[in-house]
């Protein structure tokens, strides 16, 4: 229990980057693994990294679902530690558990709507073929994605962000090492192309998770001897705190697919241009989601142990660190874009693109910053309704202004660009405000 007890006694500004030192390694090697599958895929043209890129947005809506309970948990489990309360930590995870399995296992009703949708997307033939068996895969693997998510966000609420890391570094490593094999079919294994990188993350998941468990097993999150049951009251929590930021998630990326029908109206080069300027952008996001990590459990457990002062100062310190970091790398985005974009394609028009994208979505790295690390302040507070109730408009707000700009104004994909840099500033500005009301103080989920 010492790190537990650093966290709610602690020098703030070491337990924020105790806890997001591992957490933002681990989402730097998940940005390894996005960079990786994406140079992979772009051996097969163009139209590979469209697929993946268009199916994407489908994947962040199932994610979003399934990380109903991990949302929970990592509030509820940060919250009952600095509390005190270890058995009722234990409680929560292994409800959580069944919750996450549960969703997952019921995903499997979408998987004959995952060709409609691609084809609302108007991709080409080839790319909507290759979407569709990455997707369907993807979807498959689901069970294996929620666990290790949910593993991650117990070991996370706990105190321990080095063991998810841990989990993280393998489990991309090996799926780098899949991924040529499966894609290409080198040796024995067949050519899958676009599907072969699916493959190889639910695969790799599968050991990560296990990884995790086994550490969890050792904090004395056991199954209960005498079996387990279900206890609603932790169910409601969890869908209660979990439900608005996955509610956030799916309306995201529904949002996405329209601006994704946008953006594939200005050409093949231009979808591929989002997808390889997202993932050079997601080592800024996800540096930002390790840091929202450390605010996550750097708040639940200080309103937990009835310090919510230092809970708030926690997240400033957080917010302060995620927007230093991400401002630095941002600079890349004007500095040498096309030499970012080389990584991946070669392709003339297709790099044109990509150094417009990386250039005016500079302007809106540190808000986003500071967007993702309150939202995972306000999670750990278990006050997840803010964060809805302001993200889904603005972002909503990216298809009219995306037409408006590309379409009626002449400014072509570089509209859509602007319209996702000037929603993501405004979105910041609000959470600040918000934030600052300091409602979520009165908001935590105990009992």
């Amino acid at each position: 229990m010492a790190e537990t007890r650093d966290i709610v006694t602690g020098r703030l500004s070491r337990v924020v980057v105790r806890l997001a030192g591992p957490a933002v390694l681990s989402m730097f090697v998940e940005t390894l693994l996005s960079l990786g599958d994406t140079f992979w895929v772009g051996k097969l043209g163009p139209e590979g990294v469209a697929a993946i890129t268009a199916a994407s947005y489908i994947i962040w809506v199932l994610f979003s679902l399934v990380e109903v309970p991990a949302t929970g948990v990592i509030s509820l489990v940060a919250q009952a530690v600095g509390a005190g309360d270890r058995e009722r930590a234990i409680q929560v995870f292994w409800n959580g558990w069944v919750f996450a399995l549960l969703i997952a296992f019921g995903l499997y009703v979408l998987l004959p709507f995952l060709e409609p949708v691609l084809r609302f997307m108007h991709l080409m033939p080839g790319v909507r073929q290759e979407a569709w068996r990455y997707l369907a895969i993807t979807l498959l693997g689901m069970p294996v994605m929620a666990l290790f998510q949910l593993h991650a966000s117990a070991l996370q609420g706990y105190g321990d962000t080095k063991t998810p890391f841990r989990a993280t570094t393998f489990a991309v490593v090996l799926n780098l090492a899949l991924d040529p094999f499966l894609i290409f079919g080198l040796g024995p294994l067949p050519r899958m192309g676009v599907a072969g990188a699916a493959l190889a993350s639910v695969l790799a998941r599968t050991v990560g998770t296990g990884i995790m468990a086994i550490a969890l097993r050792g904090y004395g999150f056991r199954f209960p001897q005498q079996g387990w049951r279900p206890e609603g009251a932790i169910f409601r929590r969890l869908f209660g705190i979990g439900f608005p930021p996955s509610l956030n998630g799916v309306l995201f990326s529904l949002i996405y697919v329209g601006v994704t029908r946008i953006v594939a109206g200005f050409g093949t080069e231009a979808l591929a241009a989002l997808g390889i300027g997202n993932r050079i952008e997601s080592f800024a996001y996800l540096t930002s989601w390790g840091f929202s990590i450390a605010a996550a459990a750097t708040v639940g457990q200080n309103l937990g142990a009835g310090q919510p002062q230092r809970a708030r100062l926690g997240a400033w310190i957080a917010v302060g660190y995620a927007s230093l970091i991400v401002g630095l790398w941002s600079l890349t985005y004007i500095t040498i874009p096309e030499w970012l974009g080389r990584v991946f394609v070669s392709d003339p028009l297709t790099l044109a693109h990509t150094r417009d994208y990386l250039f005016i979505l500079f302007f809106s790295q540190i808000p986003m910053a500071v967007t993702v690390v309150l939202e995972g302040a306000f999670a750990g507070a278990g006050h997840t309704l803010p964060p809805l109730l302001i993200s889904v408009p603005l972002t909503a707000m990216r298809i009219p202004l995306s037409l408006f700009l590309g379409h009626r104004l002449g400014w072509g994909a570089r509209g859509v660009w602007w319209a996702i840099t000037l929603t993501t500033i405004a979105v910041s500005g609000l959470m600040v405000l918000w934030w600052e009301r300091r409602t979520w103080e009165k908001a935590t989920h105990r009992g």
